[in-house]
């Protein structure tokens, strides 16, 4: 490195303690000139894509400060990333549940799609490389085997990984792309959930790890689909399959029941006596001898007379309340009985959505187009001046997704995952709730007035802000995704 480089390096930015030192390089943990810890990091290697990573931004990647590189090594100064890596969590087997792995894999497909986007390929996903923080946001961090995809290339001219973790054409048996970030990340989190998981997620990673490549995700979007709709088609087809077999249960069971036997009819008289004696059958007295009972029956008035209106009238002043009082029970007890999760959705206070619906059946596609006249956006902030192309949603715009917990059980751990696409440009965040107590509710409040549009003047579906509410509990979920396209009329 050229020393007026590393003269001005040394002079910014000041070495603490190091981190780690391998035949790669060295790792240093820094501190920038407002004493805010970095990490400084030299790697015997060059053409790494830090250049191009540092402008990308996005939650998953640590924010890379500076780069410079010469014929021999790589100099980089990257944000120091806090947290917990998710190798100590495989060490100590402290599996993590089907939600935070899911919360996990999606965070993954929205900055990797952006990598990918840009021809670069990670090559060393696993779990030491991933940092878990507090508010359950995951990390990438070191990019020192990544590359940038050659169109023209047939295998890798620099074989590097993590055996374990690395596919097979990571190995001098093919050039690496986006499926091969796909294999990796298949692996690491197959190490994440428990080994008796059988939850849908074990089918999408189980693709993802297959040894062609051909035979897994073809991208970061095709898997964050099969991830986002995975578990509605999983319930689907357990509802399908239930009811076959009630189905089936009622087919064999009518087949196999065994026919009455036949029987000689009685006389009329005969019937009508057998009838009132099944009614009479209770009052009876317990101490009475049969052969008296049957003496009753003789002396029974004839046929015409009977059933008498006493005895007809009875048996409805009976029944009517037995068929009234449970529909009666069951409408003041609803909001206890049902088990689910409600979410209603509010847009600047009026109501966009609501989780009941006719059909009772949870309904988690659905979506509003928001449609803003031109008049409406050309008057709001340009947050770079005027002349720019961007512009701000109004501060007091907001939207309110309410969650309700209609069962006799908490509902635990609830979180909002928050994807907003402008253009291709990806901003993620996870929203956390506490513990939502039975019969409770809670709202997760979203202010829109923090997101950007660039180039309103430009008709384009991608400006998208996706919903998606998780939690833990045998509760069922009413519409847990919504999906909201703002249309800028031209």
């Amino acid at each position: 490195m050229k020393a007026e480089t590393l003269a001005y390096l040394e002079n910014r930015f000041e070495k603490i303690r190091k981190l780690r030192q391998t035949a790669k390089g060295e790792v240093w943990l820094a501190t920038d000139p407002e004493g805010k810890p970095i990490v400084w990091k030299t790697i015997n290697l060059t053409e790494l894509p830090y250049a191009a990573i540092k402008k990308i931004p996005h939650p998953l990647l640590p924010e890379v400060i500076h780069v410079a590189e010469d014929e021999e090594s790589t100099i980089v100064i990257e944000e120091y990333v806090q947290g917990q890596p998710l190798s100590e969590l495989v060490a100590r087997k402290r599996f993590l549940r089907e939600a935070e792995v899911r919360r996990i894999l999606l965070q993954l497909c929205s900055g990797l799609a952006l990598l990918h986007g840009k021809g670069i390929i990670h090559r060393d996903i696993k779990p030491s490389n991933l940092i878990l923080q507090k508010n359950g946001d995951v990390r990438l961090i070191d990019f020192d085997a990544a590359r940038v995809v050659k169109e023209d290339g047939e295998e890798d001219t620099r074989l590097l990984g993590t055996k374990g973790y690395a596919p097979p054409e990571q190995f001098g048996y093919g050039q690496t792309d986006a499926r091969s970030d796909i294999y990796s990340l298949g692996v690491t989190l197959k190490k994440l959930l428990a080994p008796d998981y059988k939850g849908y997620l074990r089918r999408i990673l189980d693709k993802c790890t297959e040894v062609d490549a051909k035979r897994r995700y073809d991208s970061m979007a095709a898997l964050e689909r099969a991830v986002r709709y995975g578990s509605r088609w999983q319930k689907l087809r357990w509802l399908v399959a239930g009811i076959a077999v009630l189905a089936l249960g009622a087919a064999l069971h009518l087949f196999q029941r065994e026919p009455p036997p036949v029987q000689i009819p009685p006389p009329q008289e005969e019937i009508q006596e057998h009838t009132e004696e099944s009614k009479a059958e209770e009052p009876i007295a317990a101490g009475e001898a049969p052969a008296e009972k049957d003496a009753a029956k003789k002396e029974t008035a004839p046929p015409t007379e009977q059933p008498s209106p006493q005895k007809t009238h009875e048996p409805k002043t009976v029944e009517t309340p037995k068929k009234q009082q449970p529909a009666q029970e069951n409408t003041e007890e609803q909001p206890r009985s049902e088990n689910r999760i409600y979410i209603t959705i509010y847009g600047n206070g009026e109501v966009w959505w609501r989780g009941r619906n006719a059909f009772n059946i949870p309904i988690n596609n659905m979506s509003k187009m928001l449609y803003i006249p031109k008049a409406l956006w050309q008057t709001w902030d340009k947050p770079g001046g005027e002349g720019t192309q961007t512009v701000t949603f109004p501060a007091d715009w907001n939207l309110k997704l309410q969650v309700q917990n209609v069962s006799e059980q908490p509902w635990e751990h609830p979180s909002l995952e928050l994807t907003y696409n402008d253009h291709g440009s990806i901003r993620s965040e996870v929203l956390y709730g506490e513990t939502l107590q039975a019969g409770g509710s809670m709202d997760f409040s979203i202010p829109l007035g923090g997101y950007t549009v660039e180039r309103p003047d430009i008709e384009s579906p991608s400006r998208e802000l996706r919903m998606n509410l998780s939690g833990d509990g045998p509760q069922e979920v009413f519409n847990n995704r919504y999906n909201v396209t703002f249309v800028f009329e031209q």
